[in-house]
């Protein structure tokens, strides 16, 4: 397997055993990045997206809501939501960022966890 270490980078190119990869560099989606921070304009569509879908159709408010391009998965909408939820019944203190996206929504996320908890 080959370990980032072991790829050699020359003004902005990447090789391999000599050859030149950094084309392929580009396909790679990262797991992680290093300010994966949610904006206030996420969280607004991934509230809009719930309201609209409903609560479990992660994939089908990625697809709708987040460009292609996002960083965002299905598990981290789900994951966000899950937070948003606590963090608008008081259960975790939200970030600061997290706590100013919510501000105007609290009442329409918690108004949708109730009535998704209905459904089940």
């Amino acid at each position: 397997m080959t370990h980032q270490r072991d790829v050699a980078k020359d003004a902005g190119e990447a090789h391999l055993g000599g050859v030149d990869i950094s084309h392929l560099l580009d396909l790679v989606k990262p797991t992680r990045r290093n300010n994966d921070h949610w904006t206030s304009d996420e969280v607004r569509k991934l509230v809009k997206g719930v309201l609209e879908l409903g609560v479990g159709r992660w994939t089908r408010v990625m697809s709708d809501y987040f460009p292609s391009t996002s960083i965002r998965t299905p598990t981290n909408l789900k994951d966000k939501w899950k937070n948003l939820v606590k963090a608008c019944k008081g259960q975790v203190k939200p970030h600061k960022a997290t706590a100013r996206a919510i501000k105007g929504l609290k009442d329409q996320i918690l108004k949708i966890d109730r009535e998704s908890a209905v459904d089940t």
